[in-house]
């Protein structure tokens, strides 16, 4: 029992952890860390430099082996039979008869409010933009941006020398992301959903 009891404690633990997500333009840069774990993304023209990082200790990524290319030869597809579609035909109307029902707007509900769950889960640590446009028209637009939205956390800049620079920071509870998906799990109308399935969108 004391094990169990440490484990789920444990397990509480780890989970309280934030994703923490940031980005970096000029040069490009991905990071996701979480805990012990850290995985960068660096972009050199079109190639993707991965960096993995578990307890600070950098890990160096294999290279992966050329393999020879053999040649075989090519079977003759075989003739399969055309099977039938069970399904109704898509138009206007089947789309208004879908939209319309009473259980498309439950689930749409259901899926906006946890849209909504999603997007409280993150939090908003930094935006620091310098955008360069040599163009007075789209300046000025900028510039009225950067006086309504600038604070300690949004910092927007704007310049005519055409530098550009992107900073974004941001992290995820992971706990209000279970939440939001056991609330939308647990009060998925599914029979009903099977249902609508069956009779509306399978051909009788």
């Amino acid at each position: 029992m004391t094990i169990f009891l440490s484990i789920v404690a444990l397990i509480i633990v780890i989970l309280s952890f934030p994703v923490q997500i940031s980005a970096i333009h000029s040069p490009t840069v991905f990071t996701v860390s979480w805990f012990f774990i850290k995985v960068s993304a660096v972009l050199q023209g079109k190639k993707i430099i991965l960096k993995y990082q578990i307890f600070g200790l950098k890990l160096k990524s294999r290279p992966k082996k050329e393999k020879l290319s053999i040649l075989k030869k090519k079977k003759k597809p075989q003739k399969k039979a055309a099977k039938k579609n069970k399904f109704r035909k898509i138009s206007i109307d089947f789309i208004k008869e879908i939209i319309y029902h009473p259980l498309f707007k439950k689930i749409l509900h259901k899926a906006l409010n946890l849209l909504k769950r999603l997007l409280k889960s993150i939090d908003f640590r930094k935006l620091s933009a310098d955008i360069g446009l040599n163009d007075c028209y789209w300046q000025g637009i900028i510039h009225g941006i950067s006086h309504r939205f600038n604070s300690k956390r949004i910092q927007i800049r704007n310049n005519y020398l055409e530098n550009n620079y992107l900073e974004l920071d941001l992290k995820i509870s992971i706990w209000k992301v279970l939440y939001a998906l056991l609330i939308f799990l647990g009060s998925f109308p599914y029979l009903k959903t099977f249902r609508f399935y069956k009779q509306t969108l399978l051909e009788k």
